[in-house]
């Protein structure tokens, strides 16, 4: 989902319609509204509240990352940021994962017993 965003704003940022302008102006808009959360995780946006802003959670990143045929190649194809950013930016995500690695005990998954 997160590449598919970066796409979409890009896309309508380079696109410089003749007649439909306000459309792209607004499509764009709408896209950082709705998935204001997402963008600000990517640094693409600032937001106040980031744990109240749609799409915030860090699980949308963390299935990018973990999907084999995206791991971390979107951060250099898709994003536009400076190499220091998109350093950070992988070095955040590689945390997401080491984090959620350690949390998570695979013994424990199939040794509970499911309700009903």
């Amino acid at each position: 989902m997160v590449p598919l965003l970066i796409d979409l704003y890009n896309h309508a940022s380079r696109c410089e319609p003749t007649y439909l302008s306000n459309m792209v102006a607004v499509l764009q808009d709408g896209l950082m509204d709705r998935f204001e959360g997402a963008y600000s995780r990517l640094n693409m946006s600032v937001t106040m509240d980031l744990e109240a802003a749609p799409y915030s959670h860090e699980v949308y990143l963390l299935a990018t990352v973990l999907d084999p045929n995206m791991v971390l190649y979107w951060v250099d194809l898709d994003l536009s940021a400076t190499a220091d950013e998109k350093a950070d930016l992988r070095t955040q995500l590689k945390g997401i994962v080491n984090c959620r690695r350690s949390v998570v005990d695979p013994g424990i998954i199939f040794t509970q017993k499911l309700p009903g």
